[in-house]
């Protein structure tokens, strides 16, 4: 039965990623990247490690819930075809990964997947911000955001804003609770020494 071994690359640092994650990248088995955009790959570039990637999928398929799904299907007709192989996404593999999800739901007996850990972007966010998660933290995606999930009371992150449509519409949604002028945190590159930038701006 073939074997699709999930990783996540991390925030973006090679040498933070773990051992088991470098031994698969290492390991000669074909590797497909959700994209390419990312400072691990980079570094994989370097080094001479090979990878195919869905950023050509990106302008193709119109809402994003259905192209995680096309990503799911291939990743699984690869397996079925060709046999073991590794899938590579930001980050962690089980947060804001809705390709990983959709290749979950598709195992059965012709098809194992194995997810390695990872470190998400929430460890270097709250080490960068210096706060404790368990005082109360809300984890939500930006480009569905309802001001229902909101709670004032409780730290928030907002993933997933990714362009500056994405960031106008979470602005908006914010001040249907927050005042215009409440001040929150743009942080960018977490986690990537020398690129991390944290920038503390009114809401408006």
């Amino acid at each position: 039965m073939p074997t699709i071994f999930v990783i996540g690359l991390g925030p973006g640092d090679w040498f933070s990623l773990p051992i088991g994650s470098h031994d698969l990248l290492q390991s000669g088995l074909p590797i497909v990247l959700r994209t390419k955009i990312h400072p691990v790959v980079e570094e994989m570039t370097r080094r001479g490690i090979a990878a195919a990637s869905f950023d050509g999928l990106y302008d193709s398929i119109a809402s994003f819930d259905a192209l995680y799904l096309e990503m799911a299907e291939q990743l699984r007709e690869r397996a079925l075809q060709t046999g073991d192989f590794v899938y590579a996404v930001p980050g962690h593999p089980l947060i804001a990964e809705a390709s990983v999800q959709h290749l979950l739901n598709m195992r059965d007996d012709k098809l194992n997947v194995i997810i390695q850990s990872g470190q998400s972007f929430i460890d270097p966010l709250c080490t960068a911000l210096q706060l404790d998660p368990v005082d109360g933290l809300t984890l939500l995606d930006g480009t569905m955001l309802l001001p229902a999930q909101l709670q004032p009371r409780m730290h928030t992150f907002i993933a997933q804003v990714y362009s500056k449509q994405v960031a106008s519409d979470v602005k908006l949604t914010l001040m249907e609770v927050y005042p215009e002028d409440f001040l929150v945190t743009v942080a960018r590159a977490v986690g990537i020494p020398g690129a991390e930038r944290l920038e503390q701006v009114p809401l408006f």
